[in-house]
């Protein structure tokens, strides 16, 4: 049972230490001796007992419930050798402030003036309740007295923040933490809040809306645990705010139209379409507004960056729904609105075409180009810069052009369908005139 005990122990201690695994190195032990006579014994008449408390460096006290300190006995001569086969025993005059383990582990259980933990020998025999802390004991045995002074760490509150209307009454409740998250007992509070003309409270934590707004609870502890300080975020609302859902206005009435995935390049993303749905969502008591959306196809893959919807489409033709709602604090309004994926014309790289001064030069454009649906397409000579440079013919599909003057220019061109049109870059190198 001891062993089973001393396990637990080592195992909260563990967890404690990891808590905090990013501390600095623990600072150093410090003994403190206190050193008392021990129980007569007719074989060592001068018997000592002699106790060391093992603090680190600056700490003379536990501060937190949970907190530990190590007591170490030994029974010693009065010259300082050790007594061979000595068995001591630990025991707590007051548990409900420290407790003690069998092998001299003490733990704060309660915050008080402190326990006086006590090493006897376990074959002396102790009246008194609890042994050995009774006045019927004539010889003294080691004695530590272990205090517990509870530190402050964090005020904290409930509820932590609260959307009211004007008339609404809440009680706040709040707490002093120490460092370990054990409540300290009999802390007085004091209350400030921001703009009293939304809320006011009275001394004993009992606040009342009183009108529209955004306003902050500001709750101090005494001065006794140090003037913690602890928030609540506190939004008065108008009476008739909960009769006002989210709407959606000015939404497509038809499908929106997005290219298809190219079947051939999959990792091309022209095929993206981004939707702003905060452009859509009204909120008459101006609410801040969340949105969410979602697809039950496969045949779009949705992103969702706050009120930013990202929608990639794949090599799957047809008109698909996009689901979303908007919420404000109280509300949730549903809203649909469709993707048509339509095939286009999909261009590939289009290599620079060059030609000499003089000379002539010509590319076939269907071969840089093609339609997933192998619909018919219609090539259209838009325009370039640098017209003293070439001469541009386009006749079908086939593109040429006759050098005039050595330079670099790009000439921009279309490839169409019946309903849907893409333009392409055509880069033109013109260098000096060949000689024979």
């Amino acid at each position: 049972k001891r062993m089973r005990t001393r396990s637990l122990l080592f195992c909260l201690l563990f967890l404690l230490a990891c808590d905090n695994a990013t501390s600095p190195p623990p600072a150093p032990v410090v003994r403190e001796v206190v050193e008392v006579p021990a129980a007569p014994d007719p074989d060592f008449p001068d018997a000592w007992l002699r106790v060391e408390a093992e603090w680190p460096a600056g700490v003379t006290a536990l501060e937190a419930i949970g907190d530990s300190v190590h007591l170490v006995a030994y029974d010693t001569t009065a010259a300082g050798a050790e007594i061979p086969d000595s068995l001591l025993r630990w025991t707590s005059c007051e548990p409900r402030i420290a407790a003690v383990t069998w092998d001299g582990w003490v733990f704060a259980t309660g915050k008080g003036p402190g326990a006086y933990i006590v090493a006897h020998r376990s074959d002396i025999e102790f009246s008194g309740d609890p042994p050995p802390c009774g006045t019927s004991i004539t010889s003294p045995s080691g004695i530590e007295l272990v205090r517990v002074r509870q530190q402050p760490a964090v005020v904290v509150a409930h509820p932590g923040a609260m959307i009211l209307q004007p008339g609404d009454t809440v009680q706040v409740d709040q707490w002093v933490l120490d460092a370990n998250g054990a409540a300290m007992a009999d802390v007085d509070m004091s209350y400030e809040v921001d703009h009293p003309e939304v809320l006011d409270i009275d001394d004993s934590g009992m606040l009342t809306a009183l009108n529209p707004g955004l306003t902050q609870l500001v709750i101090t502890s005494d001065h006794h645990t140090g003037g913690l300080i602890g928030h609540i975020g506190i939004l008065v609302i108008p009476p008739d705010s909960l009769n006002h859902a989210p709407e959606w206005v000015g939404l497509p009435d038809t499908a929106i139209a997005m290219p298809m995935q190219d079947p051939r390049n999959p990792d091309r993303r022209v095929n993206r379409l981004t939707f702003n749905a905060s452009g859509y969502g009204r909120d008459a008591d101006y609410d801040p507004l969340s949105y969410t959306a979602e697809v039950d196809t496969m045949a779009l893959e949705l992103e969702t960056y706050g009120s930013v919807f990202r929608i990639w489409s794949r090599s799957t033709l047809g008109t698909f729904t996009v689901e979303m709602t908007a919420s404000d604090w109280f509300h949730t309004t549903p809203a649909s609105f469709q993707i048509e994926v339509v095939s286009i014309p999909l261009w590939d790289s289009v290599p620079p075409l060059s030609v000499a001064v003089g000379d002539r030069a010509s590319m076939d454009l269907s071969d840089y180009v093609h339609q997933p649906e192998g619909k018919d397409l219609v090539f259209t000579f838009l325009r370039f810069q640098g017209d003293e440079l070439v001469e541009v013919m386009l006749e079908g599909s086939m593109l040429s052009v006759v050098g005039l003057m050595e330079g670099e220019t790009v000439l921009r061109v279309r490839a169409a369908d019946d309903r849907y049109h893409r333009g392409q870059n055509v880069p033109v190198v013109v260098s000096p005139e060949a000689y024979p």
